[in-house]
């Protein structure tokens, strides 16, 4: 009940961006997806998608089994970025810098390499972390995401696929 609570409490804040500052419709980009993350032992459903505002700024939400994410990139082809992931566990803050490539004329990957720690536990372990993804259309408005996120932390790491459906609008 608490982590719907939070995710509608997010979502609200999101739309209210959104409304009080809207980006001319030729600027507007909004995408969702849906998918799941695998790994060794675990598995986990997501839900995902990103608003491109006026100018270089992008904002993002990211829902889980385990964490609601909320986040912002700055620049057109790169730049850097922030995140807000929050969970029974705390509140994570990541930072790290983006990058985005065209691999064909349709087919675009983007990877994101960062630092992460919870704020608001004793646990300040630090964390590293890297995604990257592809976005690989195959209708009018659908793509499929195909990734892959890594956690690195005290000498270990975690690898997790993503694959996912998502549509533009």
């Amino acid at each position: 009940m608490r982590r719907s609570a939070l995710f509608a409490v997010v979502l609200a804040v999101c739309a209210l961006a959104l409304v009080a500052n809207p980006a001319p419709a030729a600027a507007q980009n909004v995408w969702v997806a849906v998918g799941a993350s695998l790994g060794e032992g675990e598995s986990q459903a997501f839900l995902t998608g990103e608003v491109s505002l006026s100018g270089p700024l992008t904002l993002g939400l990211e829902y889980q089994a385990n964490e609601v994410g909320i986040g912002a990139r700055w620049g057109q082809s790169q730049g850097l970025y922030g995140q807000l992931g929050l969970s029974e566990k705390g509140t994570r803050a990541e930072v790290g810098v983006w990058g985005s490539v065209r691999l064909s004329n349709t087919i675009e990957a983007r990877g994101w390499l960062g630092a992460s720690s919870y704020v608001s536990t004793g646990d300040s372990k630090l964390e590293f972390t890297g995604r990257a993804e592809a976005y690989v259309p195959f209708a009018d408005s659908l793509f499929a995401l195909i990734g892959v996120d890594g956690v690195f932390v005290d000498g270990k790491h975690k690898f997790l696929g993503r694959v996912g459906i998502g549509t533009t609008f």
